[in-house]
This record gives structure tokens, C-alpha cells and sequence, in this order.
């Protein structure tokens, strides 16, 4: 899949997140996306653009990337939720936090290491999954993908 035919492609696809999205796809569209967050990001702090605008540009692009991840995990034959495991991972250091907070003292800065270590580990968990070849032929999530 040429550059071109996957932006296009995830653009059109923005709230598809029930199909299958080959490795080129998802990677072209990765950097495309961070071109975009670096232009978006530069406008902003140069003042040529409102926050307004830079959110509306940020969450255009956010979206479709979400979708194309969550489609490149079903190429794998993955469920979608392991995105969710960052978020599962706070939740569950703050409940833990709270109980702790009062017994021991610097308690919340080792919480928000621990934190960053392991979304960091998620993070690199479902790179991994994104790298690796996805399943040949159909699977549970659809039809396999052009390349």
C-alpha cells in the first residue's frame, strides 16, 4: 500500500473499528499522524493557531488513529481492550495509592514511576503486536487485508 492509499485509506475508514488494517497502513498513517502533531504542535506554540484549532486538529487525526490501531490489533487476531491496559493500570495505582498514600511518606512519587514503567511496558507491548505480521487468510475480525 502506497503512502497516499493509506492516509486516504484511514482517513475514510476514521470510525471502522470492527475490520483489518494491514502493517503498511497502520505505519504509513503513524507517520503521517506525527507529522501532523509536529506541524500542529509548531503553529501552536508560533501563535498562528488557537488551542481551539490545535484540539480540533489533534482529536481529527487522534480518532482515525485510534481506529487503525484498534484495526491492525484485529489483523493479529488481538482484541482491542489491550489498548485499554494504561488505562486499567492507573486506575488500579490510585486505588492502591490512596490506602498507601497515609502510611508511607514519598509514597506518591514511586506511585507515578511505577505509572510511567508500566505504560511504557503496554505501550511497547502493543508496538510489538503492530510490528508482527498479521494472520493469513480470514480470521475472527474479517477479511484479510491489501497490503
Amino acid at each position: 500500500m502506497t503512502v497516499l492509499n493509506a492516509i486516504k485509506n484511514c482517513l475514510k475508514k476514521g470510525l471502522d473499528f470492527k475490520s483489518r488494517a494491514s502493517r503498511s497502513e497502520f505505519w504509513w498513517f503513524f507517520v503521517f499522524s506525527l507529522i501532523i502533531y509536529a506541524i500542529d504542535y509548531f503553529l501552536y506554540n508560533q501563535a498562528l493557531i488557537n488551542l481551539t484549532i490545535a484540539f480540533i486538529i489533534f482529536f481529527a487525526i487522534f480518532i482515525p488513529f485510534i481506529a487503525v490501531l484498534v484495526r491492525r490489533l484485529h489483523d493479529r487476531n488481538r482484541s482491542a481492550y489491550i489498548i485499554v491496559s494504561p488505562l486499567i493500570i492507573t486506575l488500579v495505582i490510585a486505588f492502591i495509592g490512596v490506602g498507601f498514600s497515609f502510611i508511607f511518606e514519598n509514597y506518591l512519587n514511586y506511585m507515578i514511576y511505577t505509572f510511567y514503567v508500566l505504560c511504557a511496558l503496554s505501550l511497547i507491548c502493543i508496538s510489538i503486536s503492530c510490528v508482527k505480521k498479521g494472520t493469513s487468510g480470514d480470521n475472527d475480525y474479517g477479511e484479510e487485508p491489501q497490503s
